[in-house]
């Protein structure tokens, strides 16, 4: 069987040319020369003298040949076709960036992914569904009671998105999520991104949360560094028994202009890697300029169309405490001394109660951050709120 990028373009040429694969069928790309002209050439119903006289006689008669010694062999030939084209890509370009490491020059490492991923892309086929094993829960629990009770924990291969004015605990709530995840799954690693502190601050949040066990801080991994998305990405593939990947925070990735599209990007490519690679990502992000006295809505994330169409789940942090006098009290959570709120404003797979809503969660004000307590099992439906 053909298995090179040569071997099959020629055979898939030369089943254009008997009508054995249509060239709708066919990326002209994927071709090696000179077969990436036959592909317009046929769809224009251009007569085989025409063809020939464009890539000539000799790769004519290869083509043919190739593809008759191919009629016993079942494949799906634009599949195979995109995938050795891509390989001989990420090959060639693997050969020029390998030169300029031994060299001692700096490489972009975001090259090598996107060919990568290129490669990932095209080694993907569909699967019959007698073949599938139906996943009725797409929900993972994180060991957090009112997360765990309310919707049934995060999404196993989904972004999660948790927003929130400043001073309302979104990096305390990302750590006590991942304090609690890795006490009930101690066999996963955790990796989390810090972009805005040091790793010993983030060490000290962790830490103070709860008394972690060795074994367990040795499978939580820190960063520190500015990362782009992609960099997060590669990180993550890297690592093997990954449960969950948490980032503080989305414009803190960002590393040319801040804008609709640049952040639009950063969601796609998290919420496509949590879904590749089966695991939960958790990123925050900050409320827009425009958030004043209210409960938080999904639109007042900053760059909102992008969290609402790549997170599975978005989760709200509103504190009623931080409400200057003069709110509008009918669009508002009540305020109930050491209480605060976490809004789920979207869930892509529903959760235990029908609509959005708000559970009630201890706050811990000393601290700054929320605690599981009493309390925690009261929902407030906001159908008729927000």
């Amino acid at each position: 069987m053909p298995h090179d990028w040569t071997d099959i373009s020629e055979v898939v040429a030369g089943k254009l040319f008997r009508g054995q694969v249509s060239p709708n069928a066919i990326n002209p790309e994927s071709l090696i020369e000179p077969y990436g002209k036959i592909v317009p050439l046929l769809k224009k119903g251009e007569s085989t003298e025409k063809i020939i006289e464009v890539i000539g006689p000799e790769s004519y008669r290869v083509a043919l040949e190739a593809a008759d010694r191919s009629k016993s062999i079942p494949a799906n030939w634009p599949l195979m076709l995109d995938k050795a084209a891509a390989l001989h890509d990420a090959g060639t370009l693997m050969d020029k960036l390998s030169k300029k490491f031994l060299a001692g020059e700096n490489v972009d490492p975001s090259l090598l992914i996107r060919a990568l991923a290129r490669v990932d892309e095209n080694t993907r086929q569909g699967v019959t569904l007698d073949k599938v094993k139906p996943d009725k829960d797409p929900f993972i629990p994180v060991g957090w009671g009112p997360l765990d009770l309310h919707v049934g924990g995060i999404p196993k291969h989904g972004l999660t998105v948790i927003g929130g004015a400043p001073g309302t605990g979104k990096t305390y709530t990302l750590v006590k999520l991942a304090v609690a995840f890795a006490k009930k799954h101690p066999k996963k690693k955790l990796i989390l991104f810090t972009m805005e502190m040091t790793m010993g601050q983030l060490a000290a949040r962790l830490l103070d949360e709860a008394n972690i066990p060795l074994a367990i801080r040795k499978n939580i991994t820190l960063y520190e560094d500015s990362m782009s998305p992609t960099d997060v990405v590669a990180i993550a593939a890297r690592m093997d028994d990954v449960g969950l990947v948490c980032i503080d925070f989305a414009e803190m990735m960002i590393q040319d202009e801040v804008s609709e599209s640049s952040v639009a990007a950063a969601y796609r490519t998290l919420a496509n890697a949590a879904k590749n690679l089966r695991c939960p990502f958790v990123l925050l992000s900050q409320l827009s300029r425009g958030y004043v006295n209210r409960i938080p809505m999904l639109t007042d994330l900053r760059y909102s169309g992008a969290a609402e169409a790549m997170g599975a789940l978005v989760m709200l942090l509103f504190n009623p405490s931080q409400i200057v006098v003069g709110a509008d009290e009918n669009k508002t959570l009540p305020y109930r001394p050491g209480r605060a709120w976490i809004i789920i404003a979207k869930s892509r797979f529903g959760h235990k109660h029908k609509g959005p809503g708000a559970m009630e969660v201890e706050w811990r004000e000393e601290e700054g951050g929320w605690g599981d307590n009493s309390g925690w099992k009261n929902w407030v439906s906001l159908s008729g709120v927000i």
